[in-house]
């Protein structure tokens, strides 16, 4: 049932309540859109990616160490994905340079583009983990 299509309209969230817990580390209308307005399941997967971010982060950073591209690229693609849910622009803008760079094997700026993700993971974090506590 949660994943019928719905016939009524999603309902618009408040600007005030987007502005006090989105920034421009992800764009919460966006999310809610992909969501069908389910701010309990966006809080939920906020939580997931909380949880599960800091791992891709440090299998990237394996990979990156260990000079496997085949590595970097799986956990950049992964974290792709997931920020997309979230429409956290800057953070798939850092993971697709990683994933450009692997492709050619451009450990230099696989490294710069990693110090770059890693600092946008953290940004989007720690909004994800306070949008996780409200709809949770």
């Amino acid at each position: 049932e949660r994943w019928a299509i719905k016939s009524e309209p999603v309902q618009p969230v408040a600007t005030a309540e987007i502005e006090s817990r989105a920034t421009s580390v992800y764009n919460l209308d966006e999310a809610l859109v992909l969501m069908d307005g389910d701010h309990e399941l966006l809080g939920q997967l906020a939580a997931s990616f909380c949880e599960n971010a800091p791992v891709l982060l440090e299998n990237l950073k394996a990979g990156i160490t260990r000079r496997d591209a085949k590595a970097v690229t799986i956990s950049a693609h992964t974290l792709k994905g997931s920020a997309r849910i979230f429409a956290a622009s800057e953070t798939v803008a850092a993971t697709l340079e990683i994933e450009a760079a692997a492709k050619d094997l451009n450990w230099s700026k696989i490294e710069i583009a990693g110090t770059g993700l890693e600092k946008e993971l953290a940004r989007l974090m720690s909004e994800l983990g306070k949008l996780a506590v409200v709809n949770t």
